[in-house]
């Protein structure tokens, strides 16, 4: 489906325009039997940048070999052989993107032989100096260190009935971009911090939910929300299939609190949460190892 194919343009959203003679980062070995995706998504999204230090983040990736798109209104079947980037915009100036593409041409090659195409794993750095981070501060297009990123992506696939032979999208449709995916659900964002996570950083005058840290973990995982009154607050957990596996209720006080969650008994994957003062809710994924 094209929301599958999406997924992709997901995978790839923040990425370099060129092979690495030295892979920038490292695959994540918790996300090697995973489906198609990306980590993170674009809730909770990328860790802020603070200009009390560099900035560094990694996306990993998981490749997917076959969809389906509607293109000039007829539906194509397509086979996924490879993955690239034509252009990011809006990012930071001096932020970098660096993907470990396994092609020396520069992209994400699919293992295994036509047709048989296999899955890959791969990841994104995403890095910025120090005083790259500082100019930053209160840019973006409403001047509040918001800077949402639009990313082009070109997929290398061939399809039924069109195209006929293994063809980069870009190529098909009107220049620049072609047929190439426009993907813009991601931001950075960047903040003067002082010193304080991003963890901590809760609005103080509404129900909120930072994201789970750490995250991937293992046995156990903190969530700090804010209430801005004493109230009952309910944290429920669901796998990828719906069914809820775990429930806590809990008093919270006026003001940040902190939930300790213990995932020790439940398998490995992904996870989804909820955590409701009965009027307000706010979902979001927590991935156990």
């Amino acid at each position: 489906m094209l929301k599958k194919l999406l997924t992709v343009v997901a995978v790839v959203a923040i990425s370099a325009f060129a092979a690495n003679a030295q892979a920038p980062c490292q695959n994540d070995p918790t996300y090697a039997d995973s489906l198609p995706g990306i980590w993170p998504d674009a809730d909770p999204g990328l860790p802020v940048a603070c200009t009390n230090s560099d900035y560094s983040a990694v996306i990993q990736v998981k490749t997917l070999t076959d969809t389906s798109v509607t293109f000039q209104g007829i539906p194509v079947q397509l086979k996924v052989k490879g993955l690239k980037v034509l252009d990011v915009v809006g990012e930071p100036a001096g932020f970098v993107f660096a993907a470990n593409y396994n092609d020396p041409d520069g992209y994400w090659l699919n293992a295994g032989a036509d047709p048989n195409w296999i899955e890959i794993q791969g990841c994104v750095l995403i890095s910025a100096p120090q005083s790259a981070v500082q100019a930053a501060v209160g840019g973006g297009p409403n001047n509040d260190g918001v800077y949402p990123i639009s990313v082009f992506v070109d997929v290398l696939a061939k399809g039924n009935p069109i195209p006929a032979t293994y063809t980069w999208v870009s190529t098909l449709g009107t220049p620049p971009y072609g047929a190439a995916i426009e993907y813009s659900d991601y931001n950075i964002v960047v903040d003067v911090c002082n010193g304080i996570s991003v963890q901590d950083a809760l609005s103080q005058n509404k129900f909120d939910v930072a994201a789970n840290f750490p995250n991937p973990f293992s046995n156990t995982t903190t969530i700090k929300f804010n209430t801005v009154k004493e109230e009952d607050v309910t944290l429920n957990v669901y796998n990828m299939v719906g069914s809820l596996v775990h429930t806590n209720k809990v008093r919270s006080e006026a003001g940040k609190n902190t939930l300790v969650f213990d995932g020790s008994k439940l398998a490995a994957g992904m996870y989804i949460y909820t955590m409701t003062n009965g009027k307000e809710t706010v979902t979001k994924k927590m991935t156990i190892n």
